[in-house]
């Protein structure tokens, strides 16, 4: 089975209904809350500078060992937001939604059979490459 195909960052497709876009590139730091624990993460997205804004990015799983880890499968369709972190056992995905102020990304970790939440708060870019898309959020 391939995977599907990339979701531009933003489109007619993937926007929602009045063209309220909020931008997803960016940084973004909180935690997966496991049972009995919580992980911090951290995940920079970014788009293409091309007409269709491919979205990509890299996780942070810093007590794992992770840093700069890419992502695969970066995807955006309305507010919802998901992505794949490739070379892990169990197949680990994001799968949240923005608010409505661009501020926070909310949603399940899954890994495995288990699904724990995850929330995490948009911080501002270390540099204006990182939020290369057209219709962007107040941060």
């Amino acid at each position: 089975m391939q995977p599907p195909p990339s979701v531009p960052a933003s489109s007619p497709e993937t926007d929602p209904p009045g063209g309220a876009v909020v931008n997803p590139c960016g940084h973004w730091e909180g935690t997966i809350e496991f049972q009995d624990t919580s992980l911090p993460v951290r995940v920079d997205l970014t788009a293409d500078d091309a007409p269709d804004a491919r979205l990509h990015g890299t996780i942070d799983l810093t007590t794992l060992g992770l840093r700069g880890h890419a992502l695969v499968d970066v995807a955006r369709e309305g507010d919802v937001v998901r992505f794949e972190i490739p070379h892990l056992p169990g197949r680990p995905r994001f799968n949240g939604t923005l608010s409505s102020d661009g501020r926070q990304w909310a949603g399940a970790y899954s890994q495995h059979d288990d699904i724990s939440p995850f929330t995490l708060r948009r911080f501002p870019c270390c540099c204006s490459t990182q939020c290369n898309i057209t219709k962007t959020s107040p941060v």
